[in-house]
């Protein structure tokens, strides 16, 4: 469990939208997918692209709600993209 947990199988995984964690609940381990919403996705996106998208919408809509949900159906669909190609 440890070696699949520290191997870059357990890196996120962009293409279906979903980190993976490793739960305990008294001795028990179990995996588990975490699917954040589109819209935590563009509230936290990190890497240049997305944060570039993200701040385009901000400064171009008040309400910061609808910016976001602008932005991120631009980051997902960017990350959809790079899992096409």
């Amino acid at each position: 469990m440890a070696r699949k947990c520290a191997s870059k199988d357990f890196y996120p995984k962009s293409e279906g939208l979903y980190s993976q964690w490793l739960l305990t609940t008294n001795e028990d381990f179990t995996l588990c997918h975490y699917y954040p919403s589109h819209l935590l996705l563009a509230a936290v996106a990190n890497n240049k692209p997305e944060t570039a998208i993200r701040l385009k919408w901000m400064a171009q809509i008040k309400n910061k709600v609808k910016a976001l949900k602008m932005a991120s159906v631009e980051i997902i669909a960017l990350i959809q993209k790079k899992e096409a190609v």
